[in-house]
């Protein structure tokens, strides 16, 4: 624990705590990235207990709101794409935020959308909404809306079959037509 240091979290951060946690880091990761971006400072009593009185004010409220609407629920997205189900342009941090706000009248900053991998094909892709504590929200993207949706209603097992099945048949159209 030599090379360890006792700090606040003074914002959620991913892998590591949430807001007010009280952790113990490196001190390199802690003087070059957390104390830097002020997403921590050193531990002492009188920021803890700042810190927590700030956990209990509205501003917590609304992100526990936003979290009990978003958690767990899907947004449907039509975009255009290409033969093989591949988006002329990839899904960003703003257009989820824009259907968010279409869909559930909540505003949110776009950098608490956190996107784990480029959304750049047709299907389901799941994101988390960083509300205080990640909200997990399914984004499903369709070449409509309505496409989305259907892709809702199928079964994780029966879409990666009609995803074999389309893949057979591609296959067997290729054969005949040499």
């Amino acid at each position: 624990m030599v090379n360890k240091v006792k700090v606040i979290l003074l914002s959620r951060v991913r892998k590591l705590g949430n807001r007010g946690d009280v952790v113990f880091v490196q001190k390199g990761y802690f003087r070059n990235y957390l104390s830097k971006f002020r997403f921590a400072d050193t531990f002492s009593e009188k920021l803890l207990s700042e810190v927590k009185s700030v956990n209990q004010s509205s501003n917590d409220v609304n992100f526990q709101k936003y979290f009990d609407i978003l958690n767990d629920k899907s947004i449907f997205l039509g975009k255009e794409a290409s033969g093989n189900e591949v988006l002329y342009a990839a899904i960003r941090a703003t257009d989820i935020v824009k259907e968010i706000e279409k869909d559930f009248n909540i505003k949110i900053p776009t950098k608490n959308i956190i996107i784990n991998q480029p959304m750049k094909r047709l299907g389901l892709f799941k994101i988390e909404v960083d509300c205080n504590k990640a909200a997990c929200l399914n984004v499903y993207i369709g070449r409509s809306v309505e496409e989305a949706k259907k892709m809702s209603l199928v079964k994780p097992t029966e879409e990666k079959k009609v995803i074999d099945e389309k893949k057979t048949t591609e296959e067997k159209k290729g054969e005949n037509n040499e």
